[in-house]
């Protein structure tokens, strides 16, 4: 039952009844005035000082700004929380002070102070009507409460990102704005009663609490343990935060929250805690998934269109307390996505890994889409890149540097002193190895280094050069007068075994070389007749004659130049060399045939063993691995079973 208090003076020439509450005037000055008597209620430990304060007005038939006009004080300072009001609710209701200020929420500017947070008045919104209909219940339930003030304000129903009781493990039902205006929409039990609520709270929708709306209710009790990342914001960005970001993630980048049902805003704020609670990782994870979404990225995407109103919201927000927020997106943006220095993310970047179409030509004076041809040509680039996209810097300056020594055929014949046919021709032959090829989709001429055809001419001028003399003839009269061929000459001048060479200063490259025909026929070696043909080396050793070829000019295995049956010199290959190189040296393919085993199997046996190929593949030929390591590595596992191997000559075969 409520308690009466008898010692309080005369407020305002009124006293108050003891056992109704309702005012008498004072008839006479001089005559005694009997001191008031009032009724007082509890504070409860999760209530609000306006709720308080409210109630403690009804049990003395008063609204609340009229009560707190009896006893001097105003309401509007009951609902910023001074200290002038606290001390005389304190002094009326006979609570402590410490009590009440726990109870009041302050303000400062547009904030309310509550717990020690400074929220904005949008996040806890003190004019609504929100309850939880099962706490109404038992509060109605509360008979040892004066009937008309058993129902209370909680001090955390206010925040927006509340919205389910911890209690009763269901949604909080928001009535609306209290019907009343101005500073009486503060007063808890006049604006029950002007909403006609008592006997209608609202649905119960069972529901969890969320580890969002958890992380809400310690921030307000003054707990810090949900992740750097949230902690070190205020409450109200902290948990606008989360929800904007789980708004995008759930209902896309450009979903506006203010569509979203109070069920979706639920979802929202659990999904973006989610990641948010797990700091700077969790907001990666979280805009990886913008990342994966984004239309066909540009260099100069900016945030906007990465991560739509979500980045928009943060942008506007001028408040210092966001800047780590936005710097963690705009060093994560740059570091992993192909960002161009002109992208704008929370501002441009230095460190930015790509560069924009302008930024391409004005550094390098090619078309981008050239350049990005290119570098898929050179398989620098994914062939998805080949018409858009952005170019990363480490490949654009490579490419760059590429195209800036190419030559195109025609060009590189004329570097080097020959036709267009011969210059195709020493090109089918290995001579000249392109730089730049066709491939990975992309159709585009041959570019040769001009440097690389620079070196090969020094590499074929004699350190002493002979004189010009009518003996001496260009290469190629000197291979057809020699029946030596031209492309063997060039080796020869490359190794330089010919004395006799003299250079043309007035021609370019090969056409200035002259040489002696009959110097060459020290070079031609007569064959003895159990000597190989590189195709009969091909054909032996089943790898080709043009493989053959390659290891034969790269030194691989040894061979000379004989004069074949049509007085054509050509190359042949002994077979104690042949034999010495093939009993030692095995192909992938040869290694499956000799072994009678899976590609599987032999795969495995390479990886386990760490097995590398002393001659690594060639232009024409294929990688030759050690057979002694070989039969070793497939030893190790002879017995071992292999998932998803297929056995039978069929296996074998296949490769």
């Amino acid at each position: 039952m409520p308690t009466t208090m008898s010692s309080l003076p005369m407020i305002g020439g009124r006293s108050f009844g003891p056992s109704t509450g309702m005012v008498s005037s004072a008839r006479s000055r001089s005559a005694p005035v009997a001191r008031p008597a009032m009724f007082r209620v509890p504070l409860f430990d999760d209530e609000i000082l306006t709720s308080y304060c409210s109630r403690l007005a009804a049990a003395n038939v008063k609204t609340a700004p009229d009560f707190c006009l009896d006893m001097g004080i105003r309401f509007q300072d009951v609902i910023g929380g001074t200290d002038a009001a606290i001390r005389k609710l304190a002094e009326i209701g006979g609570v402590s002070i410490a009590r009440l200020n726990d109870a009041a929420v302050g303000k400062i500017g547009k904030s309310w102070i509550v717990g020690g947070e400074a929220i904005l008045e949008r996040f806890y919104i003190r004019t609504h009507l929100k309850i939880c209909p099962k706490c109404f219940e038992e509060d109605d339930q509360a008979l040892d409460r004066m009937p008309g003030t058993r129902q209370y304000m909680r001090r955390t129903w206010p925040l927006q990102f509340l919205r389910t009781c911890p209690h009763h493990h269901c949604a909080l039902n928001d009535l609306g704005r209290s019907p009343l205006h101005a500073n009486r929409c503060h007063d808890f039990v006049e604006s029950l009663l002007a909403a006609d609520i008592y006997q209608d709270y609202g649905a119960v929708r069972s529901r969890r609490i969320t580890d969002f709306e958890r992380f809400s209710i310690d921030r307000l009790n003054g707990v810090r343990q949900h992740g750097p990342l949230l902690d070190e914001m205020p409450l109200d960005r902290a948990g606008y935060l989360c929800e904007v970001l789980g708004t995008a993630i759930l209902f896309g980048i450009n979903a506006d929250q203010s569509a979203l049902d109070d069920e979706h805003l639920w979802r929202a704020g659990e999904n973006g805690y989610g990641y948010l609670s797990r700091g700077v990782s969790g907001l990666h994870e979280a805009l990886d998934l913008f990342h994966e979404r984004a239309p066909l990225l540009k260099s100069d995407f900016g945030g906007g269109k990465l991560y739509g109103r979500f980045y928009k919201i943060l942008y506007d927000q001028k408040d210092p307390a966001w800047d780590a927020v936005k710097r963690a997106i705009h060093e994560y943006a740059f570091e992993v996505l192909p960002l161009s220095m002109s992208a704008n993310v929370f501002g441009t970047s230095d460190k930015a890994r790509c560069l924009s179409e302008t930024e391409l030509r004005q550094q390098f004076g090619l078309r981008p889409s050239h350049m990005r041809k290119m570098a898929v040509a050179l398989g620098m680039l994914e062939p998805s890149s080949a018409n858009s996209g952005a170019i990363p810097k480490e490949v654009a300056f490579k490419v760059g540097k590429i195209l800036a020594d190419s030559l195109l055929a025609n060009q590189a014949a004329a570097a080097v002193g020959l036709s267009y046919p011969n210059f195709a021709k020493y090109r089918r032959e290995g001579l000249f190895v392109p730089v730049i090829v066709p491939g990975n989709g992309v159709t585009l001429s041959e570019r040769f280094s001009r440097r690389a055809l620079e070196t090969f001419i020094e590499s074929i001028r004699p350190t002493e050069i002979y004189p010009v003399a009518e003996h001496l003839k260009p290469i190629n009269t000197a291979a057809r007068l020699s029946s030596y061929r031209a492309i063997d000459i060039i080796r020869l001048l490359q190794a330089h075994k010919l004395k006799h060479v003299a250079w043309d200063w007035g021609k370019v490259g090969l056409e200035a070389v002259l040489v002696d025909p009959t110097e060459l026929e020290a070079f031609i070696i007569k064959p003895e007749i159990e000597d190989l043909s590189l195709d009969e080396v091909g054909e032996i050793w089943k790898i080709g004659r043009d493989a053959a070829a390659d290891l034969c000019e790269s030194g691989c295995l040894a061979s000379y130049i004989g004069r074949n049956g049509h007085n054509q010199s050509t190359r042949y290959v002994r077979p104690a060399d042949a034999e010495a190189f093939f009993s030692r040296f095995i192909t992938f393919r040869g290694a499956l045939r000799e072994h009678n085993v899976t590609m599987r199997r032999l795969r495995l046996a390479l990886k386990r063993s760490g097995i590398l190929a002393p001659i690594p593949e060639g232009k024409k030929h294929p990688q030759f691995y050690l057979r002694s390591e070989i039969a070793a590595a497939l030893d190790v596992i002879r017995d071992e079973p292999i998932p998803g191997e297929r056995s039978g000559p069929s296996a074998t075969s296949s490769s």
